[in-house]
């Protein structure tokens, strides 16, 4: 047997290369583990409602960074802790103002907020922190921070006396855009309520020491029987709440506001246009109330916001009363020592009535500037003299018959609007009538001529007819108070001073001193009554005022008032009778009349002017004046004919029937016929007319039937056709009107061949 030869290895066996990849990767596995591994944090919260460990992230501006690991219940009860794993990326984030707060899904009848985590599930939102501290452990918000002092913006707070409907998050506007929100707020020591605000960087230069701030939400209703005031910011507010801002022209130039600047919020938009504060001392509230008005010159210049009590130390025991008012800034050159104030109220009685007004708006304040020292704490005095308030101008005399709307303080209106009041008023000499002395302020003096004419407005003026309704009104206060306008008709020289005009009952009056009257006479009323207007060719001209029976009532006579310029119209031989609705297969006249009722229509004559005419008792046979050529066409009997029935030429239309009458022997029927420009001039001494009415039928056993008509229109309510010759010698030379042609029953054969060529010119008026 061999000895086997043992050989001694030198170095490390193969085999040792697995251990060593083993440890390399089990260290490189640690290394890894310790390199990725997140941060775990610990977050007290009140609630861990919608909070899914494993599921709930933790979200910063969208995008995750944090997941909860764990939920665990504190040991006092009272809060949740949830264990956090933070990204590794965020270590040197995690400081102790960090803030931390749940994003659930809120619904309010205001807004919706986080309407994703419905589906998505609550998720965590953080606000960074400014502290260099490194913190673990944090205490959950419930609600979210308001934006950091490190954003940029402007930063200011409201002080209010009630919420309202403002929240978390509800918006600031300036001209209804989003300048910024609310950010959050508290109630103070006082009751009052501190809100947060903040404005976007990009508006924050619009926002000055004296912004004015008020609560827009919903709609605010302010007014009376004088009239209503509605203010609605936007939709928006109307739903959850707002708050709206701006700068008084007059205090653009205030320096700008800085952070945490302290503004007042006001209730609403009235209270906001106001912000100086005056105080007014007075015996009682004088028929003053909250909300009572502060007027200089007819503009609202401040409000009355309360009353209180003071006491009088020139009387024992007893109290004066303070008003307190807010005055526009725009108005402060008013507080001065010299400033009257004094409370303008209605008085009423025989002999005086002053500031009806107020009878709908209530008592007012009203001042007269002056000169001295500041003040902001005034005394009510006596109404000075209307003389010593009046601003300059002129005044003029009205003259009248009864008393109307005269008062003193009445409104003088030039189209609604007050140029003037009424300052004084008396009996003139022999008592018969009124005169009123009536101020115009000097800048609408020259709106006044000679030939403006002033009427009373009081009241609803309402003036109608079977034609219509007018419905004239000035101001809500002229309906119950009174007053008196003018308009200016036509052009006219500058009054002098005290020139006296004539005050008339109404606007229509005014106008009518322009109308000349006239009479016409009936036989029969055939529905006339007042209001008919007068026509001329379908244009209104003048209106019926009166109806009345003649002397024996056997007649009937209708007054009325014409336009000067159609005086015209009316002669000796004028025409006129009343339209009334005809109807006939054939046509139908005067439709309109069974709506608004009959009316009058002329055909004016050449005689000398007259203002009593006698009207016909229906449309007139003949009627001359017409335009284009009136002939006469005399035939035995009338047939189908009737007024408006046409006249052909080659069936085109080219006249019609005018009227009928029967001739003086009552032997013939005299067709009165229009024939229009430029077919008269087909119309030649020898040119024939036979009736075109009804169809004609010729009919034999080996011709066939031969039917012949002119037109539909011909068929049913009658009609004329004609033709002339066509040789220059047998057509004969023009005729004129009334000229007298035969209306033959029938057509010779021959007619119908007839081609004269007549040049058709249309001569101008």
């Amino acid at each position: 047997m061999e000895t086997p030869e043992i050989k001694k290895r030198t170095g490390i066996s193969p085999i040792w290369i697995l251990p060593v990849i083993a440890v390399l990767i089990g260290g490189w596995l640690i290394y890894t583990g310790y390199r990725d591994a997140g941060i775990e944090i610990r977050v007290h919260f009140n609630s861990a409602e919608g909070i899914t460990p494993g599921k709930t992230k933790v979200m910063f501006k969208g995008i995750p960074f944090g997941e909860v690991r764990d939920i665990a219940v504190d040991p006092s009860l009272e809060s949740v802790s949830l264990i956090i794993e933070m990204d590794k990326k965020v270590k040197n984030g995690l400081v102790e103002d960090l803030k931390l707060w749940i994003v659930r899904p809120e619904f309010s009848a205001g807004k919706i907020k986080a309407l994703g985590t419905v589906l998505s599930g609550s998720y965590i939102e953080v606000q960074r922190g400014v502290s260099k501290i490194p913190a673990r452990e944090f205490t959950g918000l419930s609600e979210p921070p308001p934006i950091p002092a490190s954003m940029a913006g402007l930063r200011i707070r409201l002080t209010a006396e009630k919420l309202g409907s403002i929240q978390r998050d509800s918006q600031i506007y300036f001209k209804n855009i989003i300048i910024g929100s609310v950010q959050g707020y508290e109630l103070q020591n006082d009751d009052t309520i501190m809100i947060d605000a903040f404005i976007k960087p990009e508006y924050s230069q619009l926002v000055t020491t004296e912004t004015r701030f008020w609560n827009s939400s919903g709609v605010t209703f302010s007014g009376g029987l004088s009239g209503f005031k509605v203010h609605m910011e936007s939709m928006a507010t109307l739903i959850y709440g707002g708050i709206s801002m701006y700068t008084p022209d007059s205090r653009l130039q205030s320096p700008l506001a800085e952070d945490e600047h302290l503004f007042v919020l006001y209730d609403d938009f009235d209270a906001a246009e106001y912000g100086i504060t005056i105080t007014l001392n007075m015996p009682s509230t004088m028929g003053l109330k909250v909300g009572s008005k502060v007027v200089y010159r007819g503009f609202e210049a401040g409000t009355v916001t309360h009353f209180t009590f003071a006491k009088d130390f020139d009387k024992d025991n007893d109290f004066n009363v303070i008003a307190h008012i807010l005055l526009d800034p725009q108005a402060d050159f008013i507080m001065k020592k010299g400033t009257k104030f004094w409370v303008v109220q209605p008085q009423f009685s025989l002999t005086k009535m002053e500031n009806l007004g107020g009878l709908l708006k209530g008592s007012q304040i009203s001042f007269q500037p002056g000169k001295g020292e500041f003040s902001n704490d005034f005394n009510v005095m006596e109404p000075p003299n209307r003389e010593e308030i009046l601003r300059p101008g002129q005044s003029y005399t009205l003259m009248t018959r009864d008393f109307s709307s005269l008062y003193t303080g009445a409104p003088v209106l030039y189209r609604k609007l007050q140029v003037g009041e009424v300052t004084a008023y008396d009996l003139n000499q022999d008592g018969n009538g009124i005169l009123a002395t009536i101020f115009i302020e000097k800048k609408y003096t020259h709106l006044l001529t000679t030939a403006s004419r002033f009427y009373d407005v009081s009241g609803i003026s309402v003036e109608g007819s079977l034609s219509g309704i007018s419905l004239r009104t000035n101001s809500l206060m002229s309906i119950v108070a009174g007053g008196v306008a003018f308009f200016n008709p036509a052009d006219g020289e500058p009054p002098e001073e005290n020139y006296q005009y004539v005050l008339y009952e109404s606007y229509k009056r005014a106008l009518e001193i322009d109308k000349t009257k006239v009479v016409i006479r009936f036989s029969r009323p055939n529905g006339l009554k007042k209001g008919a207007e007068i026509r001329y060719q379908g244009i209104s001209v003048g209106e019926v005022q009166k109806v009345s029976f003649g002397p024996g009532m056997t007649s009937i006579i209708a007054e009325a008032l014409i336009d000067r310029d159609s005086e015209t119209l009316f002669r000796e031989d004028t025409l006129a009778w009343l339209v009334t609705p005809e109807f006939s297969l054939s046509r139908v006249e005067g439709l309109d009349t069974v709506i608004f009722g009959p009316y009058i229509t002329l055909a004016p004559g050449k005689g000398s002017s007259s203002f009593d005419i006698t009207a016909l008792d229906g449309h007139p046979a003949n009627l001359k004046g017409m335009s284009g050529l009136n002939i006469i066409l005399e035939t035995d009997r009338l047939g189908s004919l009737k007024r408006g029935s046409p006249v052909y030429f080659r069936q085109v239309k080219i006249g019609q029937v005018t009227g009928y009458e029967l001739s003086q022997n009552s032997q013939k029927v005299r067709v009165y016929t229009n024939i229009k420009k430029p077919y008269d001039a087909l119309v030649r001494e020898n040119t024939r007319f036979w009736n075109a009415s009804g169809i004609k039928v010729d009919a034999s056993l080996f011709a066939g039937v031969k039917i012949d008509t002119e037109s539909l229109e011909a068929i049913i309510g009658g009609g004329v056709s004609m033709a002339t010759p066509e040789a220059e010698e047998a057509m004969g030379g023009p005729v004129s009107d009334d000229h007298h042609f035969v209306l033959h029953e029938d057509a010779k054969e021959n007619w119908l061949q007839w081609n004269p060529a007549i040049e058709l010119v249309q001569k101008r008026e």
